[in-house]
C-alpha cells in the first residue's frame, strides 16, 4: 500500500470520527437544552420556585431548587428532619449547591396552627428554632384536644406572647398563603404523603434517604453541566474549526482525485 493510499485512508477515518464528534456533541446539546427547556416550563407552571413568603435555605442564586413540603403533625418529617434534613444541609446547602425551599402541607386544623406558630414572629431563625421544637415534641400536642394550649405555652417559651400568637392565628394573608401552597401540591398527581420534594420542578418519588436523594441532586447538576458545556462559546469555536477541518480536507481529498 503507497503512502498516497494510506493517507486517504486515514484522512476518511479521521473525517468519520469528526463528523461523529460533531453530531454527537451537538445533538447531546440540543437534548439538553430541549430537556432544560421543558423543566423550566414545569417549574414555572406547577409553581414549585421561591415566592416572598418562602422559607429559603442554601443559595438563592443556585440553578438547583429543592422544595420540601412537611406537615408539623407528620410523624415520617420527624424522621427526615432529624436523621436526613442534617446531612442533606451539610452536603448541599451549607456548600451553596442548592436552593431549598421548606413549605408546609396542611392537613388538619392542628398543621394551620403549629405552621403559623413557627411563622409568627416573621423570621427564618425564629420558624426553624420553632419547627424544630413542634416537630420534637410532637407526641405531647399533635394529637390532644388541647393542643392550641400547649402551642400557645410552645410560643410563650419561644418568645411569642398568647396575644401575639393569637393575633397570627388570625392574619389572613398568613392562611391564603399556606392554603395556597397546600392546594398546589394537592394536585400533583402522584402526590401520596409528606415529606415530599421537588428538584427543580420533578417529584422525587424514591425513598427519601441521604443516598437516593445524592444521586437525584447530581444528576440534575450534571444536567446542568451537560447544558452548560454543549452551549458554551468554547464548544461551539471547536465545533466549528472542527467542521471547518473536514470541510477543507474533504476538498483536499476531491482535489487529488482521492
Amino acid at each position: 500500500m503507497n503512502r498516497e493510499v494510506t493517507y486517504n485512508w486515514k484522512s476518511q477515518i479521521l473525517l468519520l470520527i469528526g463528523a461523529l464528534l460533531i453530531n454527537v456533541m451537538l445533538v447531546s446539546g440540543a437534548k439538553a437544552e430541549k430537556a432544560e427547556s421543558e423543566e423550566d416550563e414545569l417549574v414555572l407552571e406547577s409553581g414549585f420556585v421561591a415566592k416572598i413568603s418562602d422559607i429559603v435555605l442554601g443559595n438563592s442564586d443556585s440553578e438547583i431548587v429543592i422544595v420540601e413540603y412537611f406537615s408539623p403533625t407528620c410523624l415520617h418529617c420527624v424522621n427526615y428532619h432529624k436523621r436526613i434534613f442534617p446531612e442533606i444541609k451539610k452536603k448541599f446547602i451549607d456548600t451553596g449547591r442548592v436552593q431549598y425551599i421548606v413549605r408546609e402541607f396542611i392537613g388538619n386544623k392542628q398543621d394551620l396552627d403549629a405552621t403559623i406558630l413557627a411563622r409568627c414572629s416573621g423570621d427564618q431563625d425564629s420558624y426553624f428554632k420553632f419547627k424544630d421544637v413542634i416537630l420534637e415534641k410532637q407526641d405531647s400536642w399533635a394529637y390532644s384536644k388541647n393542643y392550641r394550649e400547649i402551642l400557645t405555652n410552645i410560643g410563650i417559651m419561644g418568645g411569642v406572647s398568647a396575644e401575639q400568637y393569637a393575633m397570627c392565628l388570625n392574619d389572613e394573608s398568613k392562611i391564603k398563603f399556606l392554603i395556597e401552597n397546600t392546594k398546589l401540591l394537592a394536585k400533583e398527581p402522584r402526590f401520596i404523603g409528606t415529606p415530599v420534594f421537588f428538584i427543580n420542578g420533578k417529584q422525587f418519588t424514591k425513598q427519601y434517604t441521604v443516598e437516593e436523594l445524592t444521586k437525584a441532586i447530581n444528576a440534575e447538576e450534571n444536567l446542568k453541566r451537560l447544558k452548560t458545556a454543549a452551549l458554551s462559546p468554547e464548544i461551539k469555536k471547536t465545533l466549528e474549526e472542527l467542521s471547518e477541518f473536514s470541510r477543507r480536507l474533504n476538498e483536499y481529498q476531491f482535489s487529488r482525485g482521492g
